[in-house]
């Protein structure tokens, strides 16, 4: 793949985020002019428009923005500390232990989207480290293959769980919950952005000054030590931001898997393995194909109900076949 400078590749990734919330805003299923959208914004417009913008349009853009960016950083950080390309919160299970935690709350008599947010990440959190303690050698590093078959077979685990489990939740609540698990936006109201965007930006503030040591850990853990590195205590940080960000996310757009990875390894491809710059490239490219897929959504598969999630596997299966490929040839 052809190299770009850190800065066109910036410029670009984030041209074009602002292009695809742009077209968001007006496009779905009735359509707006741009002239419109800007009223809207600028609160100059008729109701119904204003109500279209500012209270569907704009909370899913939000969500698509924060949850892609929660995503691409928790891929980066779990592909730093595993040394391996393929690291997915939703290939090594956290996504479908956050689901299943998540819905497991639904049953307690005082259940809510804080409570929820609590048990996504514990639920997420546990399944990233149970594949992290399976996928380790004694010498403290991994084994690519080892960590992505314990990753698949705790994330088919753990789904199966929360299939089990939606068979004795609520009927009213069944059609809602199928839909999340399979990558539907059920956090795309301000009360849902007022409860998790907080969680997940903080989570983004306390990575950031990390990207020196992230630099440092992707040298391996010998070599870290010797820099100074605390590998083990930075593992369990990185493990455990890496999980937050996955099951905040989870809770915002569903078990949605492949995005994080793809847009972390094209960002890596694209301006080489410095997380000063791959980290926020991949951040801008991950809410763009969230964007992307919103709005194919809901703009070419009007009345189908086929949710966001399916629409990105769509996209990102290709390309993650196409890499294993690579990596086991």
């Amino acid at each position: 793949m052809i190299r770009f400078s850190v800065r066109q590749s910036l410029l670009g990734a984030l041209l074009l985020l602002l292009v695809l919330a742009f077209l968001s805003l007006f496009l779905g299923y009735s359509h707006l002019r741009a002239d419109q959208v800007l009223e809207a914004l600028l609160g100059q417009a008729k109701s119904s428009i204003s109500l279209i913008v500012w209270n569907l349009r704009l909370p899913r853009l939000l969500v698509s923005c924060l949850a892609g960016a929660a995503l691409a950083t928790s891929a980066s950080l779990l592909q730093t500390l595993t040394h391996n390309p393929m690291a997915d919160p939703g290939i090594l299970g956290i996504n479908a232990g956050a689901s299943l935690a998540a819905l497991a709350s639904l049953f307690l008599p005082f259940s809510g989207l804080g409570l929820q947010s609590i048990f996504a990440w514990l639920g997420g959190s546990l399944a990233a480290l149970t594949v992290y303690l399976l996928s380790q050698t004694r010498k403290g590093s991994f084994q690519s293959n080892q960590l992505l078959l314990v990753g698949m077979g705790l994330a088919g685990l753990l789904t199966s769980l929360t299939l089990s489990l939606t068979q004795v939740i609520s009927p009213y609540q069944m059609e809602n919950t199928q839909s999340w698990l399979s990558g539907a936006y059920l956090g795309d109201k301000w009360s849902s952005l007022m409860i998790l965007a907080p969680s997940i930006l903080i989570s983004l503030l306390v990575v950031f000054p990390r990207i020196p040591k992230l630099n440092v850990l992707q040298l391996g853990p010998e070599a870290a030590t010797g820099l100074g590195i605390n590998v083990q205590r930075e593992s369990r940080i990185i493990l455990l931001l890496a999980a937050g960000l996955a099951s905040f996310a989870t809770l915002l757009v569903g078990n949605t898997a492949f995005v994080g990875f793809l847009a972390s390894h094209l960002a890596k491809r694209l301006v080489g393995r410095n997380h000063s710059y791959s980290l926020p490239l991949a951040i801008c490219l991950a809410a763009s194909l969230m964007i992307l897929a919103d709005t194919i959504g809901r703009l070419l598969l009007v009345g189908t109900g086929i949710p966001t999630g399916i629409v990105l596997a769509i996209i990102g299966a290709p390309y993650c076949f196409v890499l294993m490929q690579k990596e086991t040839s």
